[in-house]
């Protein structure tokens, strides 16, 4: 008999991310008190729905404090629903590479002048690496991020 106890599952072992075309999203939530600006981007995509008809998401972005890039698989509950712009969909590798890009290295230039990280200005850096590697076209992307500014 084993003293181990389970390992906890983890949502991203519950609802992998799915080997298929996916909308890419970048939304527009309010930020964290301590931000610089009232808006938090983050770009996403809907892993699946749970039993309850909650949305569970994969959500890139960084924190206002030290701009350190997060990764996480979350669940939105459709009565909280979010502002959103659609990018275009991805594939599970090119999703993976965006994920890649997201956690490579930020210059010091997405600060604000007071100090504080500016998620949007990082998520428009990442858009242009993604640009860069084929993933979007520069109308895509600008697009998405003109209409994204409008939602703030």
């Amino acid at each position: 008999m084993s003293d181990s106890t389970p390992e906890t599952l983890s949502l991203e072992s519950i609802y992998p991310d799915p080997d298929l075309p996916l909308p890419i999203l970048i939304i527009v939530t309010p930020a964290d008190p301590s931000s610089n600006t009232p808006v938090q981007w983050k770009l996403s995509w809907q892993v699946a729905i749970t039993d309850t008809g909650d949305q569970v998401q994969r959500q890139l972005y960084i924190t206002p404090d030290d701009g350190t890039p997060k990764i996480l698989t979350t669940v939105i509950s459709p009565t909280h629903p979010q502002d959103h712009v659609v990018i275009k969909s991805l594939g599970l590798s090119d999703r993976r590479l965006i994920e890649v890009l997201a956690t490579g290295p930020v210059g010091s230039f997405l600060k604000s002048p007071d100090g504080k990280w500016d998620s949007e200005r990082w998520l428009k850096v990442l858009l242009v690496g993604a640009h860069k590697r084929g993933l979007f076209t520069h109308h895509e992307w600008t697009s998405a991020t003109k209409s994204a500014s409008e939602i703030s």
